[in-house]
């Protein structure tokens, strides 16, 4: 199809900012998958130079990027006052005049992926105003589990249009025990985005063992948790008992989840090793991020799409995390189960490095699963566009 020929307007209220690469890489592959024109990929940004560092703004189309002084003001009043529902407040001031805009021939789609598995928040404000003024709303390759249900996303979840979800154990429960009828199956978008080459620095050329921490799995940042003693020992090992190089690499940057303060801390717990750096991803896109882990020859990602970009590349991996999402997509690549971590529920302080052996030791045959899955799965996530066409999104000459 030929991307003059889209005739709708794609609304994105929940696109956030490329502060968190996952935000820029489901942008990126959203686009990619429905071949959006950027004037027809209308985003939300709260903060647009984020975007323009990775340059997805070339891509997208906005609305509404900045809060003008008096609605920055209002909704910090809001915030500290003791009032009930104050969060609608909140929300209305935020999106009301982006969403606004979208007419009822157009289509919005709720993005972030994992929005849902928090507590209540925006989607469930957004969702049930577009409902309202009956717009097509797409809820877009989401995980939703048992444990993050709450009868307020169930109503949203009834009102939305369309609902993709990216992996089985999601699709399994909201189609099972839910009881929804307009759930579709198809991975992440991410998945389609190919590495774009860039110069790595020097220590690339050793073997490296490429790791991803956020403030989600590590907590405080202080060595008392079994989840941080487990990363010490496993670091410990790589430096005592391997010739590797350990690679921090940072995926999201807002001011309250920055990854790298996290990277540093333990960085920092190994000053005389000369083998330990933390990649300055700063200034580098998803894709350029994603070449980065290519080169790695391991990897272990507390991100969701820090570890769809390992997958994607085959890069033999254990996933730093034990939530639905985290479960669903390692069930859909047949992923062993010595690949994913419960980092909630550790028991020993040698849990993550006993897995990790496990991932040496299996190296070879891991990646030869990676390499038989990922291509079908890859254009799975591509075939999603054929429920978008159902939708009425392009001419019927298409």
């Amino acid at each position: 199809m030929d991307k003059g020929d889209a005739v709708k307007k794609f609304y994105f209220p929940i696109h956030l900012d490329s502060g968190n690469r996952g935000c820029e890489a489901i942008a990126r592959g959203t686009i990619q998958i429905l071949d959006i024109l950027p004037q027809n990929y209308i985003g939300f940004s709260r903060e647009i130079e984020n975007d323009i560092i990775t340059g997805i703004e070339k891509q997208i189309s906005y609305i509404n990027t900045k809060y003008d002084f008096l609605k920055k003001l209002l909704i910090k009043v809001i915030n500290k006052l003791k009032i009930k529902d104050k969060e609608k407040y909140v929300y209305y001031l935020r999106y009301s005049n982006f969403l606004k805009t979208i007419n009822q021939d157009e289509i919005c789609f709720i993005t972030g992926g994992d929005m849902l598995c928090y507590g209540n928040n925006q989607v469930n404000y957004i969702v049930d105003y577009l409902y309202n003024k009956n717009i097509t709303t797409v809820l877009w390759g989401c995980s939703f589990g048992e444990e993050n249900y709450t009868s307020e996303k169930f109503k949203a979840l009834s009102e939305c249009s369309l609902i993709t979800v990216r992996e089985s154990l999601t699709y399994e429960y909201m189609t099972n025990k839910l009881g929804l009828k307009q759930v579709l199956l198809y991975p992440d978008p991410a998945f389609v985005l190919a590495p774009e080459s860039i110069n790595l620095p020097s220590y690339f050329e050793n073997d490296c063992v490429g790791i991803n921490l956020s403030n989600f799995v590590s907590g405080s940042v202080s060595a008392t948790t079994c989840f941080e003693k487990n990363v010490i020992n496993l670091m410990e090992y790589i430096l005592s008992e391997t010739t590797m190089t350990i690679v921090f690499i940072p995926h999201v940057f807002w001011e309250e989840q920055d990854d790298r303060i996290t990277c540093k801390y333990f960085k920092n717990k190994f000053k005389e090793s000369n083998r330990i750096q933390i990649l300055d991803t700063y200034k580098l896109n998803y894709c350029q991020i994603r070449y980065a882990i290519s080169k790695c020859r391991f990897f272990l990602g507390a991100r969701t799409h820090a570890m769809i970009s390992a997958y994607s590349v085959c890069v033999p991996s254990i996933a730093l995390g034990y939530s639905i999402k985290s479960k669903g997509i390692s069930k859909d690549l047949k992923m062993p189960d010595y690949t994913l971590i419960d980092y909630r529920n550790l028991k020993k302080q040698n849990e993550l490095l006993e897995k990790y052996k496990m991932l040496q030791q299996n190296e070879h045959y891991i990646r030869k699963i990676l390499e038989d899955e990922i291509q079908n799965y890859i254009q799975k996530a591509y075939d999603a566009k054929e429920c978008i066409l159902r939708l009425g999104a392009y001419n019927d000459k298409n």
